[in-house]
């Protein structure tokens, strides 16, 4: 072969690869461009809410309103229980029970009295001890 057909052979070969690369590039930018939109979020609606690509994220109406209230609630709660400190919760709790049980109490004095009355021993110092130990003990 000539040199100058060489040299043509070079030049054609050359354009042809040129066009092939184009093509190749184009394919993949477009193939890119079709990954990079299926990959974005889409809009979409379920059983407890959706996505809208304007505003995004959102819940049904009645599943935002349990969300809402629940968050009221735990926010109550934590704020309730941030206020107290331990020992005011503890005195807390102990005043609660006192109440419940003040009934108990008070029956269980009044059997005292009248345990007292029937032995003979009420306004003597000898049940002052056992009403002072009910007392403590309750």
């Amino acid at each position: 072969m000539s040199a100058w057909m060489q040299l043509g052979a070079s030049v054609l070969g050359g354009i042809f690869a040129n066009r092939q690369a184009k093509k190749a590039q184009q394919s993949a930018n477009q193939n890119a461009d079709w990954a990079y939109e299926q990959s974005r979020p889409q809009n979409y609606q379920g059983m407890f809410g959706g996505y809208n690509t304007e505003s995004g994220e959102y819940l049904n109406e009645d599943m935002q309103g349990r969300m809402d209230r629940y968050m009221a609630r735990s926010d109550a709660t934590g704020a309730q229980i941030g206020n107290y400190s331990p020992e005011e919760y503890a005195q807390n709790m102990y005043d609660m029970d006192l109440q419940m049980l003040n009934p108990e109490l008070q029956q269980q004095s009044l059997d005292n009295e009248a345990r007292l009355l029937a032995q003979g021993r009420l306004g003597s110092t000898g049940g002052a001890g056992q009403t002072q130990g009910l007392m403590q003990a309750q």
